[in-house]
């Protein structure tokens, strides 16, 4: 939702290819025409095709309808995505969630997400952590940086930023201050919650707040904005 609605200028194909480079797996539910419809477009997509996992009420497992006969048969025999005939009620709940689980990652296993800056799902943690360390940031600095760290790719690098800020936004793990972008309380306890062990934590803490340390000095001695204004042209 981020990306489709934080970038309503873009045809949604665009938007839609960089959301399939970006996930380990799209699951979709087929129980009404909206799913249907989604099955349809998405089982014709270059990279769409091979990441779904398709539920489906075990009664039209042998039926003779477009569905069965076109995209499921179509994705069984042609792709490396998963069918599971479960039925979708609450008494299956155990048995979805198990069977969805498996096929994510074995889809995942055979075509894994993208893992650089055009990924915005994956790039979450890495500009919360940057956030961090350079607090507060101007919100046109996200994809100045982006597109520096992502040469190849420069467009959708900046999309996935300007989607990523929104959702920090959003997501209340970080605050827009007239167009600046700084960090909550929140968005701290986020960017610590998965370290791991105490160990692994300690580490995560000292090197952001040695980096931290550093944008600081570089901050200070040039002021704040003479700092971002050098950062922009150079």
């Amino acid at each position: 939702m981020e990306l489709v609605l934080g970038h309503q200028k873009l045809d949604l194909l665009t938007l839609e290819n960089i959301l399939a480079k970006s996930v380990s797996s799209v699951v979709i539910l087929l129980h009404s025409a909206g799913t249907l419809t989604e099955l349809g477009a998405f089982s014709n997509h270059r990279l769409l095709k091979d990441k779904l996992v398709v539920v489906m009420d075990p009664k039209h497992k042998m039926s003779n309808s477009f569905i069965s006969t076109g995209p499921i048969r179509h994705l069984q025999k042609n792709t490396s995505s998963k069918v599971l005939f479960i039925k979708i009620d609450e008494a299956n709940l155990d048995k979805l969630v198990k069977g969805v689980s498996e096929a994510s990652r074995a889809i995942a296993s055979a075509t894994p997400p993208v893992r650089n800056l055009t990924n915005a799902i994956m790039c979450y943690e890495l500009y919360l952590a940057l956030l961090y360390v350079l607090d507060p940031v101007p919100r046109w600095a996200f994809s100045r940086i982006a597109s520096t760290l992502e040469p190849g790719a420069v467009e959708e690098a900046k999309i996935c930023a300007d989607t990523v800020v929104n959702g920090l936004i959003n997501k209340g793990d970080a605050l827009l201050v007239s167009q600046n972008v700084t960090i909550s309380k929140k968005g701290v306890e986020t960017l610590f919650a998965d370290a791991g062990t105490a160990r692994r934590l300690a580490n995560l803490k000292g090197v952001l707040s040695n980096l931290r340390i550093l944008a600081l000095n570089g901050q200070l001695r040039r002021r704040y904005n003479e700092f971002w204004k050098e950062a922009g042209s150079s």
